[in-house]
């Protein structure tokens, strides 16, 4: 299998140096790029940056240009897989799915302009934040030699509209289909009749409700995700935690859940912990979500907790296995395997779990043991 979608060549630092003294002497080159309404850079062919504009060493936090030049995009924007593999950006599984390599890697091999939408997960000082950017690469000569101008587009908020829209649309054309069909019928039915269409028409407005939820939650997100979320710590019993979350989730009374189980596993009494108990139980309905829709008619969904001497581990498990395609976007935000318009749920609880909780969430998959989501929680919150 290919490790390196970039080319694993690098130039010299003090070749880019050069090369990029002699762009800044270019006539306006620096006004011209500064006044991109986008972060913006010149690449060479191996995909390294050699003239950065001031809003892409902004939007970084980098202060000198010497500390850019010779990064590739992944690098400078601090990608968590840009550090996973000695040849960095470019060079791990996932970056074959990049639209940032896609559209370097296009328009040195077809020497034309590429275009691309690219997802990262960006990670300093241990705060993760998701970017979604509209690649462009475009190529040119400057110096005599053959670069690439590359610009970065925040499309973020135009792709959780979009996101959105077509969740709501998906779901209220479905719904006003078969409310009229099941209006139409009922004009023509005897009394046993209309009660059993009374009923699904009330599983109808079930689910109307269930969208207002999910519109609901989108603007949870976006909130969560400008460092104004309010957070209420508690003292809060780990098996009070359990039962409101399983309550919530039968009040849900989601159409996925049927034909399958969810029980309960507790290894010992639990303990009282500091934590936002609201949270919690939006980062847990979300992995039982995750897991019902994960599984098969007849399965079991098991949640529970573990304890730590300092630490409570809650966790949600189910008989499926991640892709190991999947893995290292599951936590990525619109990342989704499923309908139109999903794809928060993992990215949520990672956010709120996180940023908002001081907690660690991840899962293990694997075909011998299934998939087990977890939040692990410190017992003192301050």
């Amino acid at each position: 299998m290919k490790t390196s979608f970039f080319s694993e060549k690098r130039s010299d630092i003090d070749i880019l140096r050069k090369e990029r003294s002699q762009i800044n002497h270019i006539a306006h080159i620096r006004e011209i790029m500064d006044a991109m309404p986008c972060l913006g850079c010149v690449l060479n062919q191996n995909g390294q940056i050699v003239f950065p504009n001031q809003p892409l060493m902004s939007s970084v936090g980098i202060n000198h240009v010497n500390n850019i030049i010779g990064l590739r995009p992944g690098e400078a924007l601090s990608c968590i897989h840009s550090n996973k593999s000695s040849n960095g950006c470019g060079s791990h599984g996932v970056c074959q799915q990049c639209g940032i390599v896609h559209s370097v890697t296009q328009c040195v091999k077809t020497g034309k302009m590429a275009q691309n939408e690219c997802s990262i997960t960006s990670e300093k000082d241990g705060q993760r934040t998701p970017l979604e950017f509209q690649v462009t690469c475009n190529p040119l000569t400057l110096v005599e030699n053959p670069f690439m101008i590359m610009t970065l587009a925040d499309i973020s908020s135009n792709k959780r509209k979009e996101l959105l829209e077509r969740a709501l649309s998906h779901k209220l054309n479905n719904q006003t289909s078969n409310l009229k069909g099941l209006v139409g019928l009922m004009d023509d039915d005897d009394e046993q009749d209309q009660d059993e269409k009374l009923d699904d028409l009330i599983q109808l407005l079930d689910m109307a409700n269930n969208n207002n939820e999910n519109a609901a939650s989108y603007k949870e997100i976006t909130y969560a995700e400008s460092h104004n979320f309010p957070v209420n710590i508690v003292p809060a019993h780990m098996d009070d935690i359990l039962n409101q979350v399983i309550q919530s989730i039968y009040h849900l009374n989601l159409d996925t859940m049927k034909g399958k189980t969810i029980k309960m596993e507790n290894p010992a009494p639990g303990f009282t912990f500091e934590t936002d108990p609201i949270l919690l139980q939006k980062v847990l309905i979300n992995m039982i979500r995750n897991a019902v829709e994960a599984s098969v008619r007849g399965g079991t969904i098991t949640i529970g907790y573990t304890l730590q001497q300092d630490k409570v581990t809650y966790f949600v498990h189910n008989d499926e296995v991640i892709p190991q395609g999947n893995k290292d976007q599951i936590f990525q935000r619109f990342f989704t395997t499923k309908e139109p318009g999903r794809g928060n749920g993992t990215h949520a609880m990672k956010l709120i779990g996180e940023r908002y909780l001081k907690g660690n969430v991840g899962f293990e998959s694997s075909e011998a043991t299934g998939t087990r989501f977890f939040i692990t929680l410190p017992q003192k919150f301050y």
